[in-house]
């Protein structure tokens, strides 16, 4: 019923559910006797909104297990069986892990975790059940290399775009909850806190960027309309800005502003048009800019990762430094256990794009110089040797700790990104249909 790569895939995914859940591995011995009588004993909690992120990330967290089993191969029959046993194991695999749990001090064990694990296998399992057929019309459109696989990319980033602007889905499930969320500061007409600061500006920036696909997903679609591109951009990027920064009120983590609707707007129409201009030119039509791309590019990038990263205030001593180091630091992914879900969530995805431009960068010039394969290492360890540096030198900042996780971050997003971006490259971007 699975292939062996979905069964690799699975095995592997595990192995991520077994050390999320039981960092920082603090374990202590309890007699068997005494832990399945505390397991059989563990309570219900009544969860408080401050609770809801974590309840639902656990939900989150076997998500994508339930989607491996959605995809089981076969007849009706066998499809059918594959996601009974799946969910059967799912649910068996989250009560081990939670029994696991109590060997480990720091880990909270509760039935409300069980059933939001169930509960997400089961939401995961049942979306690819249902949706399978066209989940892999989609993926075999975006392994086509045609017009089909640029619409195919649109459409999941789309999906993505949804997912990732109402993460960790924490909503608020009462009119007082949301009158108290008005009251907290979170909500502004304008902007939150202080005024327009560098932070808000950067923050601001990746907005923009952020839904930039999303104004060439709408561009290709408005192109068969006898309608105002222009026009139609603006509209539809106001629609879109207030649907996701309204939709924030709704949550108990979001924060809504209204300045972040016109940058969303303005995303969805720099988008749009700025795509318009690529179908007219070409690709070729860009290569000019390439070097003038490189040269000016790459300086304010590294300024912006320094600044990001905090490595731009004072220093303190070796000495200073070399004291505050700690194995903690080499564990991956302890600091995120510690940060709540959204904070975790956002730091990694941050990292991951953080270096996945440089990724970027090196596929845009190696198309440019004609290279590719070799590049791709180069580039890699362009990224693990930034980030090593840069989280040594937080060592020395103060108010700042070093994570080295992010070095395996630097990896992962600058590979993934220069594999991508190399493939994007060689995609039928400007179609004759869409020079209008």
């Amino acid at each position: 019923m699975y292939s062996s790569k979905r069964f690799l895939f699975l095995l592997i995914y595990l192995a991520i559910i077994l050390y999320g859940s039981l960092i920082p591995f603090q374990f202590h011995f309890i007699p068997w006797s005494e832990a399945v009588d505390r397991f059989i004993h563990i309570q219900y909690l009544q969860l408080g909104i401050s609770s809801r992120t974590d309840w639902v990330s656990n939900g989150i967290l076997y998500f994508p297990l339930g989607v491996i089993w959605g995809f089981a191969e076969g007849s009706r029959i066998k499809k059918g069986a594959g996601l009974v046993f799946g969910l059967l194991f799912s649910g068996l695999f989250a009560i081990s892990v939670e029994f696991l749990q109590l060997f480990f001090s720091v880990r909270t064990v509760s039935l409300n975790d069980i059933a939001a694990e169930i509960i997400g296998a089961l939401i995961g399992a049942l979306i690819c059940f249902v949706f399978r057929a066209k989940i892999v019309r989609l993926c075999t459109d975006l392994r086509a290399g045609s017009v089909a696989s640029i619409n195919a990319l649109l459409i999941f980033y789309m999906l993505f775009a949804l997912a990732y602007s109402f993460f960790p889905y924490d909503f608020l499930v009462s009119f007082d909850e949301i009158q108290t969320k008005v009251t907290t500061g979170r909500v502004a007409w304008w902007i939150i806190g202080n005024g327009l600061s560098v932070t808000v500006l950067l923050f601001l920036i990746a907005e923009v960027i952020f839904v930039l696909p999303l104004g060439v997903l709408a561009y290709r679609s408005l192109c068969a309309r006898t309608v105002n591109i222009r026009y139609a951009l603006i509209v539809l990027g106001l629609i879109v800005g207030l649907l996701l920064e309204g939709g924030q009120i709704l949550l108990v983590s979001g924060s809504t502003q209204g300045i972040s609707v016109f940058a969303k707007a303005s995303g969805i129409v720099l988008g749009g048009l700025g795509y318009r201009f690529l179908c007219r030119s070409g690709l070729s039509g860009i290569r000019p800019l390439i070097p003038l791309l490189w040269w000016l590019g790459i300086p304010v990038y590294v300024f912006l990762l320094l600044y990001s990263k905090g490595v731009l205030g004072d220093w303190l001593t070796w000495t200073e430094a070399v004291d505050r180091l700690n194995y903690k630091m080499l564990m991956p992914f302890y600091f995120h256990y510690y940060s709540r879900e959204t904070v975790a969530f956002v730091s990694c995805f941050l990292n991951l794009s953080l270096y996945g431009v440089l990724g970027g960068f090196g596929a845009v010039r190696t198309w440019y110089v004609g290279d590719y394969l070799p590049s791709a290492w180069r580039w890699s360890v362009a990224a693990i040797g930034l980030s090593a540096l840069i989280e040594f030198s937080r060592l020395f900042i103060a108010g700042r700790v070093p994570d080295f996780t992010n070095v395996l971050l630097a990896f992962i997003g600058s590979w993934t990104a220069f594999y991508v971006t190399g493939i994007l490259l060689n995609w039928p971007w400007c179609s004759k249909e869409y020079k209008a």
